[in-house]
């Protein structure tokens, strides 16, 4: 149970927000979406998958989407599969995807998406936390992945933060603080975290294999139990 404290300490920043904005009307401000959040005790809940559903209990996220970057030649799918981590069931990524032999290396990646339908504050919190694990594909010829990054993307200020990690081959729960999160290199504009965090668009987990040119990736990323706190 939230104590009403907390809910009063929250309105009254919310308020002071407000405020500082004018009202949120009328300002030319970015349009930030600040409703309550329905917190449980482990914050931004951002997986519902045990009702077999890829869409995040809080409705200011879209459903989960998978992608790649930086390639043309991949196979990419996202499932919901059995068991999850202590639970019935998490989200599985797979993928197949090659850097492409043009001389450089390109940093391609799969992953996984949820896009907000306004910009989210994140200031009051201060850490992610989610489980993964990875297994390499059967006989697959191509490159293990050893690193996986959480990213927080602003595109108001056409950036993200992120936190790389490397990935593990049994369920692991990862715990990533935010003042630990370093700006995305490729999107490296100068913006402060806190901006970013005061106006999210979307949440990722990528798989980022250290590829040479013109290598390959392949295998599965299992998801689960994925909050912001």
């Amino acid at each position: 149970m939230i104590s009403s404290t907390t809910r009063n300490d929250h309105r009254a920043w919310v308020a002071a927000a407000l405020v500082s904005m004018g009202g949120g009307l009328a300002c030319g401000c970015l349009s930030v979406d600040d409703r309550e959040l329905s917190i449980k005790m482990g914050g931004i809940v951002l997986t519902s998958f045990e009702a077999t559903d890829d869409r995040p209990p809080d409705g200011r996220f879209r459903a989960w989407q998978e992608g790649v970057a930086n390639t043309d030649v991949f196979d990419v799918a996202a499932t919901l599969i059995d068991p999850g981590y202590n639970s019935a069931v998490c989200l599985q990524l797979d993928w197949r995807m090659t850097d492409p032999a043009n001389g450089a290396v390109d940093a391609v990646a799969a992953f996984e998406r949820t896009e907000t339908v306004l910009p989210v504050d994140l200031r009051t919190f201060t850490r992610v936390v989610f489980t993964h694990q990875y297994a390499r594909l059967p006989g697959s010829p191509c490159g293990f992945l050893d690193l996986i990054s959480f990213r927080v993307m602003c595109g108001a200020q056409a950036s993200g933060y992120e936190s790389v990690l490397y990935a593990a081959h049994s369920w692991e729960t990862n715990v990533l603080d935010f003042a630990d999160f370093r700006e995305i290199p490729s999107l490296a504009h100068g913006v402060a975290l806190a901006d970013c965090l005061g106006t999210v668009d979307a949440i990722e987990i990528r798989a980022q294999p250290t590829l040479d040119d013109g290598g390959c990736s392949s295998g599965s990323l299992q998801i689960d139990d994925v909050s912001i706190r």
